[in-house]
């Protein structure tokens, strides 16, 4: 069976390329699918590299080299041109029995629109939702141009970030409504494709470890006290004041358990930090 990976990782054709220690679990599920004389792979990914393949230890692999947006397209997030043609020549070439595209964050998934030819979606991420609740209660996209506070830098940040996540989350709803079949490892995947796509087959599936966590001299130690630890990253749409409620109500409601709470600091969450 020949299978064609659509991912957003270049794998292990350069598995230095993340930071992930050990690399990521895209790279690890390729290391067990090589084992499988059975399989014959191809992984098309986003590299900046001009040539069209590679074959490596069986696998051949195909490098997406992307055009640059101007700096007009950048500032207004216009698209640059169609990749829709570059992943059909990568199909024609590969021709392959399976598609299986590795989230729904990009492009990959339209292609559900130009090929005949079965296409499995492991889902990843999702940003419909995160979109629905991008902005905390009592605050609306208008509120970067008129409430006091930030910046004209930091206004145009907001705004122009709200747009985009708006239009890719609108993308990921159309991916989701135009391909049948979904894999995933938790409810709440099998929920949001039940809620978008109610038809698409659905199957579970979980993901490959990386090496570290399995030949690692470290090992995790079952305990009976309960943690919850809560990390935000980047979050430029909650205020701290509005984090601390959180986190206050988390507390109350999970009155037996240890709470921990991470936050790093984005840039206009610094600034609005002065106003409490």
């Amino acid at each position: 069976m020949r299978i064609l990976w659509f991912s957003v990782t270049p794998s292990l054709f350069n598995p230095h390329s993340n930071g992930y220690n050990g690399g990521g679990w895209i790279a690890s599920l390729e290391q067990i699918v090589r084992q499988n004389k059975s399989i014959e792979l191809g992984i098309a990914f986003y590299f900046p590299d001009s040539s069209f393949k590679y074959q490596n230890k069986g696998v051949t692999y195909y490098p997406i080299q992307l055009e640059s947006n101007s700096l007009v397209d950048k500032l207004f997030n216009k698209k640059s041109s169609d990749n829709i043609e570059k992943y059909l020549q990568i199909i024609e070439d590969f021709k392959p029995d399976l598609i299986q595209i590795f989230g729904i964050e990009n492009d990959f998934g339209l292609l559900c629109k130009y090929t005949d030819i079965p296409v499995v979606i492991h889902l990843q991420v999702c940003l419909p939702p995160d979109h629905n609740a991008l902005m905390p209660v009592g605050m609306k996209r208008s509120d970067f141009i008129f409430k006091k506070g930030l910046s004209l830098n930091y206004r145009f940040i907001g705004l122009r970030s709200e747009k985009a996540f708006r239009r890719n989350a609108e993308r990921e709803i159309e991916i989701i409504q135009l391909c049948k079949y979904f894999m995933g490892r938790t409810e709440w995947d099998k929920s949001l494709i039940d809620l978008f796509n109610p038809s698409a087959t659905y199957f579970h599936c979980e993901e490959a470890l990386r090496d570290s966590f399995i030949i690692s001299e470290k090992r995790w130690k079952y305990s009976d006290e309960k943690k919850i630890i809560k990390r935000m990253i980047e979050d430029s749409f909650k205020t701290i004041k509005q984090e601390k409620m959180k986190g206050k109500t988390l507390k109350q409601r999970i009155a037996t358990c240890n709470y921990s709470f991470f936050k790093i600091l984005s840039s206009i969450e610094y600034i609005l930090r002065k106003g409490i």
